[in-house]
């Protein structure tokens, strides 16, 4: 009878922990094509791009991406983690000591965060079957500023711009 007893009990635990993978309409094989701007007078291209989102516990998920560019791939394979799930609180771990906050508002997943003098906010948007990644920079260098207002603006856009489906 203890047998059967604990035998329950680890079924409905496993059951219990599949059903709690963060983000479970996100997982996946996405591809698609990134649409890419340099600001550095790069032409625009446009690239195949996979994303590979899949359960790794209850609490992280994979996140690699491969753009498949003619002057050679590009290979992420990030971790998305929760930090609070209750809030929306995320996190991509890079694995190699760099870590960026996510929050999901609206089902899109936001950062924002700067690289070499960059400023990068980022948005991963689930509609359905479809996954948009997008990903705007300016330069950190002010281009104008209207101090009675408080504003800064900034110049040097780029864009890469992400289309994927299941």
């Amino acid at each position: 009878m203890k047998v059967k007893s604990i035998l329950v009990s680890l079924a409905l635990l496993s059951s219990i922990s599949a059903d709690a993978n963060i983000l479970p309409e996100w997982h996946g094989f996405w591809q698609g094509q990134c649409l890419y701007d340099d600001p550095n007078g790069t032409p625009t291209e446009t690239i195949p791009f996979t994303l590979d989102i899949q359960p790794v516990s209850a609490t992280e998920v994979t996140w690699n991406m491969h753009y498949y560019r003619i002057s050679g791939d590009i290979v992420k394979n990030y971790t998305l983690r929760v930090v609070d799930e209750a809030s929306g609180h995320y996190e991509i771990d890079e694995h190699n000591g760099i870590i960026i906050d996510e929050y999901l508002r609206q089902n899109q997943l936001m950062s924002n965060f700067e690289v070499n003098k960059r400023n990068i906010i980022t948005a991963s948007k689930l509609d359905g079957n479809q996954l948009t990644y997008t990903a705007y920079s300016f330069g950190t260098a002010p281009e104008r500023r209207f101090r009675k207002e408080g504003v800064t603006v900034f110049s040097e856009p780029a864009l890469e711009a992400c289309s994927l489906t299941r």
